[in-house]
């Protein structure tokens, strides 16, 4: 399913809002899921979630691609023995009373249509192993820049092949503090419930949270290496990026104009679709008339530039106060691709920056390597300094180096420095 497909199945569920009570189920209680799949031509995953009654933790994640609760060997399969002997031996809970045990509960539901149904384990014990079938990664940015990428690309470069991970198991504290703040984590015990001043968990928080928060980081894996062969950036590269600018929590939170795992900004619109015309010829027409899409997006009017971007806002901000986790995951896998292609974006300008200083294509003057740190820079700081030490350094300098243009940015050079060492490592 390409990008496309799923900005136009969420631009039509942005005209038609239904909102639909979360199911929740003990062992062998009678429930009705026909309702969610009543065209029969498309295929349906239903994930459910266990969850421990006292805590609300949740214990493991169950996809299934048929009506119904998840069969015991489905259970077992995902959670383990332990936890589906545990699950078929809770008895009915009496919500007057204090409720022991699990339960299952339908998170959601996702189209999978034009797609072989796949059951694609979410456990927290199972690390995302997905295999790419027969596709090739074709780098974008390296063909913009005609740049040759090194045979031996640095980690943080590179993209899974079959059976690939970019599993990671490390402690993000502003994670751990969302994920206790919306009570999917339960840190009563701890002193503060789990969080600091400033909505982060702390230590006691971070051990309540942990394995969830080693769950949550993970999950956007296939997602991102899609993204990854659909447009043409490195899959490391992005879910690096996504741990600097969220720590994987995609909601809003300290910044409110930030919107997803790669926190995209109405400028970060803008430059989108500037930059990367072949989303803007896609992309346009779903929201605006065809005579209107001729124009390039500078020429639009100002009212239909602000309906293009507040249409890219729509789809990617994944608040959700009526979510069960306070988040929409579809519109955060669904920002992903937007992420990439801003990505993109920003490669053809500095791609027109590096040429329009040198007279030379970027691969002439710089490193494949450099050139997507200077990128990185460009995503964080903008144009303006960046285009600024790039003139500046190839005056002194003949050549284009990253570290002789971070030593050359004018405000926050420390800051830009670190925000891109952070996610070349």
């Amino acid at each position: 399913m390409t990008w496309v497909y799923r900005i136009t199945q969420n631009l039509l569920v942005l005209l038609i809002i239904v909102l639909a009570s979360p199911l929740t189920v003990s062992a062998g209680a009678e429930h009705n899921t026909s309702d969610i799949n009543e065209n029969p031509t498309i295929n349906i995953r239903y994930v459910w979630w266990m969850l421990n009654w006292k805590s609300n933790q949740i214990v493991c994640s169950v996809p299934i691609i048929h009506e119904g609760l998840p069969t015991f060997e489905e259970i077992k399969k995902h959670c383990g023995n332990e936890s589906a002997n545990e699950w078929l031996y809770t008895p009915p809970c009496n919500q007057s009373k204090s409720c022991n045990g699990v339960y299952m509960h339908l998170a959601r539901t996702e189209s999978l249509t034009n797609q072989s149904p796949t059951d694609i384990s979410e456990s927290t014990a199972n690390i995302f192993a997905y295999q790419q079938q027969n596709r090739k990664f074709i780098d974008s940015c390296a063909l913009i820049w005609q740049a040759q990428p090194p045979p031996g690309r640095p980690p943080w470069l590179m993209t899974p092949d079959i059976g690939g991970s970019l599993a990671t198991y490390n402690d993000y504290y502003y994670l751990a503090g969302r994920l206790i703040a919306n009570n999917i984590v339960k840190a009563d015990h701890c002193r503060a419930g789990g969080l600091d001043g400033m909505g982060y968990a702390n230590e006691c928080g971070m051990d309540a949270a942990r394995p969830f928060n080693h769950y949550w980081q993970n999950q956007f894996d296939p997602n991102i290496i899609d993204a990854a062969y659909e447009v043409g950036v490195p899959a490391q590269l992005m879910k690096n990026l996504f741990a600097r600018e969220s720590q994987f929590w995609p909601g809003t939170f300290y910044y409110p104009n930030e919107y997803g795992l790669g926190q995209i900004t109405n400028n970060g619109v803008d430059v989108l679709f500037i930059w990367n015309t072949k989303f803007y010829n896609e992309f346009c027409p779903l929201i605006l008339s065809k005579d209107s899409c001729s124009s390039s997006y500078i020429q639009l009017s100002r009212q239909d530039r602000d309906m293009l971007r507040g249409a890219v806002i729509a789809q990617i901000n994944a608040d959700c106060p009526d979510c069960l986790t306070g988040i929409d995951m579809d519109r955060t896998k669904l920002g992903i691709p937007f992420t990439a292609n801003l990505l993109v974006a920003n490669c053809h300008q500095v791609a027109e920056m590096v040429t329009y200083i040198t007279d030379y294509t970027p691969g002439a003057v710089a490193s494949y390597q450099d050139l997507w740190l200077i990128t990185l820079a460009n995503y964080h700081a903008g144009s303006g300094y960046i285009s600024n030490a790039l003139y500046k350094t190839w005056q002194k300098t003949g050549t284009l180096n990253w570290s002789e243009i971070a030593s050359r940015i004018p405000y926050g050079a420390k800051e830009v420095h670190q925000y891109v060492e952070d996610i070349a490592q």
